[in-house]
């Protein structure tokens, strides 16, 4: 689409994702010529014929570009899609094909769900039936939502949990039976069980991906090939092979690499170079050896290019801006108050005197860790001194192990340096973003009325206070 404002300037715009914005000085004058010799001795369509019908636009107005670089080409970033909704779609609507492919499957699947709805919802509906379950079960049953796919599992797996209790099948039957419910049958509780011990990867890797801490790009495509491996381990349950929902199984692992899911991804480079700047990952996760020397050769390019002096800026910033002092760039740190809350903190550092030795808490795999079959491994020191070269840089991060944090390897020490300048700032280059949604969704829930038309008058400074005011609203007494 071309448009043209006052004083010549013509603005070539593409409305498409990922694609340059090209800017172009062109000459517009005016000049008194005679209407009807106007196309005849040129032979050519008159550029100015439907200047009437034009919009002044300010282009300045709408991207801020200095004159002097009109050559300058402008990236919209790529859209990717929300990383958690396509694995909500592969639980729910991939799942419901499955039920196409094969009756018997089908059948089986109707009859415990059509049950498991009924005790929910009676329980929702009677008072008397949810003080029966809880005192039969000592919980009440979770009550799925419509919207997420993950609540669904969740209170299937809150029954399997029940069943695989001591005599646990026979309290539940007993304890819907008493709350006038329908009871589930040996076969049923066999499927269920089977259901959710094909479902879990996917509920495991959704939870992984929507984390609102420590949470990074480079994540998404180790999480979707753990979430692979952890599928085909599923083929088979406690040493035997899966009698209702293999169909299940084969239809949820096509279904991870299809043009619609994950296959584009897993082909990007960028997102592939993301996962290696992560020191849980690195190189590690990738199986392919080709794979692995183009992403590695990808990241010493990009290395060679930069100064461990430099301030953590873009790439493509000119080098005047590249000259800013270091106390002047962004900082990857991470608060005390992040530590703390961490469910699942991996290390601890020594404070105050700017060491390089990280302490492993325990030697016990976390919860991802095993998802993502990560060893923990002794700390190796940095014995060099002196200004190291890109390669010697990349080398000893990827000795690093795994369990090191990204603030360790990242963010500013007490001596006033970075563990890995070069590789710190294409981190924030290729990780800043993140694979899932659900923080923005998190950051509208919190914020209320202050997203909302009738905040639309307040500016940048005045909605940002209000919406921190907001969000730590629980420290308004303290």
């Amino acid at each position: 689409m071309a448009q043209r404002e006052p004083g010549g300037r013509k603005c070539r715009r593409s409305l498409q994702w990922g694609v340059k914005l090209r800017f172009e000085e062109t000459i517009w004058q005016r000049e008194e010529v005679d209407p009807d010799a106007d196309d005849e001795a040129s032979g050519t369509e008159s550029v100015d014929q439907d200047d009437d019908d034009c919009v002044a636009l300010d282009i300045d107005g709408l991207v801020d570009v200095d004159p002097d670089d009109w050559d300058l080409d402008l990236v919209l970033p790529p859209h990717q899609r929300c990383a958690a909704h396509i694995l909500n779609l592969l639980g729910s609507a991939d799942a419901k094909a499955a039920l196409d492919r094969n009756a018997a499957y089908k059948k089986i699947h109707d009859q415990t769900d059509e049950k498991l709805r009924t005790c929910w919802r009676r329980q929702n509906q009677s008072t008397l039936v949810a003080e029966a379950i809880q005192a039969g079960l000592g919980v009440k049953l979770q009550i799925p939502g419509e919207t997420r796919w993950n609540s669904e599992y969740d209170a299937k797996a809150q029954i399997v949990k029940i069943l695989d209790g001591v005599n646990g099948e026979e309290k539940f039957g007993r304890t819907l039976e008493a709350a006038g419910l329908p009871k589930l049958t040996s076969t049923e509780a066999k499927y269920l069980k089977e259901f959710v011990w094909v479902m879990e990867p996917v509920a495991i890797a959704l939870d992984i991906l929507q984390k609102d801490r420590n949470m990074y790009m480079g994540y998404l495509l180790p999480t979707i090939q753990s979430l692979e491996t952890q599928l085909r381990i599923r083929r088979e349950r406690e040493g035997r092979p899966l009698k209702y929902c293999d169909i299940l199984f084969r239809t949820l692992l096509e279904a991870v690499r299809q043009p619609r899911r994950f296959q584009t991804y897993l082909c990007d480079i960028e997102l592939q170079v993301a996962a290696c700047l992560l020191p849980r990952f690195k190189l590690d996760w990738i199986s392919d050896e080709g794979v692995k020397a183009e992403c590695k050769a990808k990241i010493l390019r990009e290395l060679a290019s930069l100064s461990p002096k430099e301030a953590l800026c873009p790439a493509s910033q000119s080098e005047k801006d590249s000259a800013t002092p270091a106390s002047a760039s962004v900082e990857l740190e991470g608060s005390d108050e992040e530590a703390e809350d961490d469910p699942d903190p991996s290390t601890s550092t020594s404070e105050g005197d700017g060491s390089d030795t990280e302490v492993p808490v325990d030697a016990e795999l976390s919860f991802e860790d095993s998802f993502y079959g990560v060893a923990v491994l002794p700390p190796v020191e940095n014995t060099e001194e002196g200004e190291e070269t890109a390669a010697q840089e990349l080398e000893r991060f990827l000795q690093t192990p795994r369990s090191v944090s990204v603030e360790d390897c990242f963010a500013i020490r007490p001596c006033g340096t970075r563990k890995f300048p070069r590789l710190a700032q294409m981190f924030l280059k290729y990780n800043v973003g993140v694979p899932s949604s659900a923080s923005v969704e998190r950051l509208f829930w919190q914020a209320g009325t202050s997203f909302s038309d009738l905040r639309n008058n307040l500016g940048d400074n005045s909605l940002e206070r209000e919406v921190l005011l907001r969000v730590n609203k629980q420290y308004w007494n303290h």
